[in-house]
């Protein structure tokens, strides 16, 4: 039985989503997405898009990778051939037509194609994304599940990332829209807000009771905490390779700053 149209979509979005929560790289995640769901792959094209992330390079000052990359799937559905670089029957013009079509979809949906511009207005500020500092900023408000259960991302540092989501608590907010799925406003944001510092500070004591315990052992430490964030999760979650991944960076993170703050011995940097 064929998948019917809203099926399609709903596929295309799930897995989306989960591509850029899991490798990040918006064009790519796109193009894969969009493959997959219609059984297409093709490596060719995948690679192609690989630079086109975050507005080109992460600067933003691109068209954003999301796009591209679907228009990029379109061309490779209904572009013109390299065999057939005349193109007597204007095969490419049909694809320019479904291109402006997609585009005009794309700017109703999120105000324009162009990646800082698109920050600007979810986000009320454009980030330069290849910038570590930035980035983190990009991320700072966390990331909440289906279950409600908020993921603090601190891949990076995590006074920065804690210091980012105080700021951010402290403006008027009207609408905020995380990296992935769900979208809060008003009294909802600046709950969500307070909650996703609520619990960056129980991760930090966890990562910090697990190192004690466990001997600032990394791979103990992953297993301890893996079983009480991804193990109990039956609902949607990244695939367990790219969670461990992930889970590393945010140990990491934390183990760094009880580096600094508490003297701890030299073997907590076990873990760099």
């Amino acid at each position: 039985m064929e998948a019917t149209k809203k099926e399609l979509l709903e596929k295309a979005y799930r897995l989306g989503f989960e591509y850029e929560k899991t490798y990040r790289g918006c064009s790519q995640c796109a193009i894969a997405a969009i493959q997959d769901t219609l059984d297409i792959r093709d490596d060719s094209v995948f690679k192609a898009g690989t630079g086109l992330a975050g507005g080109g390079g992460l600067t933003g000052i691109g068209v954003c990778g999301g796009y591209v990359g679907a228009v990029m799937v379109l061309s490779q559905l209904v572009g013109r051939e390299r065999s057939n670089f005349e193109d007597p029957e204007s095969i490419r013009f049909k694809t320019f037509g479904l291109t402006r079509k997609f585009l005009e979809e794309y700017v109703r949906e999120l105000g324009s194609i162009i990646c800082r511009d698109i920050q600007l207005i979810k986000f009320g500020r454009p980030f330069y994304i290849a910038d570590a500092n930035d980035f983190e900023k990009f991320e700072a408000a966390g990331q909440s599940d289906l279950t409600g259960y908020i993921v603090s991302d601190c891949l990076y540092d995590y006074d920065q990332y804690l210091s980012s989501m105080k700021r951010l608590s402290l403006l008027d907010i009207e609408i905020l829209c995380p990296g992935h799925l769900f979208v809060y406003t008003g009294d909802d944001a600046k709950k969500f807000l307070i909650e996703s510092m609520q619990e960056c500070e129980k991760f930090r004591k966890l990562v910090e009771l697990c190192l004690d315990e466990e001997d600032q052992d990394l791979d103990r430490v992953r297993i301890r905490i893996k079983k009480i964030e991804y193990d109990s999760n039956d609902g949607p979650k990244q695939p367990e390779p790219a969670y461990l991944l992930n889970l590393e960076a945010r140990i990491k993170a934390v183990a760094k700053k009880l580096n600094k703050t508490c003297n701890r011995k030299e073997s907590v940097l076990k873990v760099n």
